[in-house]
């Protein structure tokens, strides 16, 4: 349990400092957007950490590092942040205003980019061998079926044709069985154009079951050149020097999350809609400035002692303590959003969004204080309880606690491997 993250500072010889926080990740987005004096100070706040205790692409969900020197900020993490292409390039475009005249990089290998910049080992942080992920060929009865798309496939041949085929397994399943992958390409249905609506629906919507909801990657194969582009959504990009020995004869890039070439090298036949920048704006928004991150530390210690009557034993990583959250005052991040969108989007944008945003913080407010009232008679968490578990912490208490939390940590663990399992 935890969203691990690695800090790096670098020190004015070239070398670093490593810190780690342990619910970090999740929110460094909301964390490093307000400029290069709160992230360094920041960064100086969390647990420092041996050279040897890097965290590798399987740990950690996001991480930073921070070059005062050249002014290069290299990081990943946040949750739509992360995992959503469209949202990433519109929150980096608006963090790179309070960021100005610094090198704002997105580290799409993540863990890997940040080890190359400082000269750490690549295989200490590559968590695992890309090379053992599984396989997939083309496949008549799922491939070419826009209803169950996942990824999409778009092919030139030889009569300089461009076909388009939806395809039902992540991009990188397909890359890594080599020229095999396209044995079946003349039994797929293949279409002479798509369209695929990417943008969130509405929470009361019902989503036409025939058309495409979902496209995480996409590969491009141009036959007559022996060519292939491929891009993906997620943070899974792969390693280009292994594809790349797996198609002997072929020309291989990629292109991590630019959907939009494939856009134009198909002249338009596919076509990824995405919501409209205000829309984006808006989510972004909310990220910065609807809420203070709470210390995880307290929210896990609030929620051990609710639970402490029922479970049997339970055994406390004591990392989940290592965290220090670092908040800007509400008028400084005001401030800081608002110059920043004006400076982008123009003052009418900014206005506009300003006043949804505090409409909506309102009813979020009114919402959550209709909620608390309905726990307001539930026991408060005692700080002598909260020092008692600080101190006792990787003990089995098995005297506080009961089967209550082995079924939470069991659902919480198949959750993970579900949602590993589809990515």
């Amino acid at each position: 349990m935890g969203q691990r993250a690695n800090l790096i500072l670098i020190q004015n010889d070239r070398d670093y400092k490593l810190y780690y926080s342990h619910w970090a990740a999740n929110s460094l987005d909301s964390t490093l957007f307000w400029g290069p004096v709160h992230a360094i100070h920041y960064i100086l706040s969390q647990q420092k950490v041996e050279k040897d205790q890097w965290l590798d692409n399987n740990w950690s969900e996001g991480s930073v590092l921070l070059d005062p020197y050249q002014k290069v900020l290299l990081w990943y993490g946040g949750e739509s942040t992360r995992y959503d292409a469209r949202y990433r390039h519109a929150f980096l475009q608006l963090m790179r205003i309070p960021w100005k005249d610094w090198d704002v990089r997105w580290a799409y290998n993540e863990m890997v980019d940040l080890a190359d910049y400082v000269g750490h080992s690549r295989e200490a942080v590559l968590g695992g061998a890309f090379h053992d992920e599984r396989r997939a060929l083309l496949d008549p009865e799922k491939d070419g079926q826009a209803a169950q798309m996942y990824s999409v496939l778009s092919v030139r041949d030889e009569d300089g044709n461009t076909r388009i085929i939806p395809l039902y397994n992540p991009v990188s399943n397909y890359l890594l069985s080599g020229p095999a992958f396209l044995d079946k390409l003349d039994q797929i249905p293949t279409l002479n154009s798509l369209s695929v609506d990417l943008k969130e629906p509405l929470w009361f919507e019902e989503p036409e079951p025939t058309l495409p909801r979902m496209c995480e990657g996409g590969i491009h194969l141009n036959l007559p050149d022996k060519k292939i582009d491929y891009w993906g959504k997620s943070q899974r990009y792969g390693d280009i020097a292994y594809i790349t020995s797996l198609w002997p004869g072929w020309e291989v890039t990629k292109h991590y999350d630019e959907y939009e070439w494939q856009e134009i090298v198909t002249n338009r036949a596919l076509q990824l809609v995405f919501d409209t920048e205000a829309f984006f704006l808006q989510k972004i928004t909310d990220t910065l400035l609807r809420h203070t991150r709470e210390s995880s530390v307290e929210l896990f210690l609030t929620s051990m002692h609710n639970i402490r009557h029922e479970a049997e034993e339970v055994t406390i990583n004591p990392d989940v303590f290592i965290d220090t959250p670092v908040e800007l005052s509400d008028g400084e991040k005001w401030h800081i959003w608002t110059n920043a969108v004006e400076e982008l989007y123009g003052f009418e944008e900014m206005d506009r969004q300003k006043k949804a945003f505090v409409q909506r913080r309102e009813e979020y407010r009114e919402t959550l204080a209709s909620l608390q009232s309905n726990f307001s008679e539930q026991e408060p968490v005692q700080p002598e309880w909260k020092e008692e578990m600080v101190q006792e912490v990787g003990r089995p208490l098995s005297e506080r606690f009961g089967i209550a939390a082995q079924v939470i940590l069991a659902i919480l663990v198949a959750l993970i491997i579900i949602i590993l399992t589809n990515r």
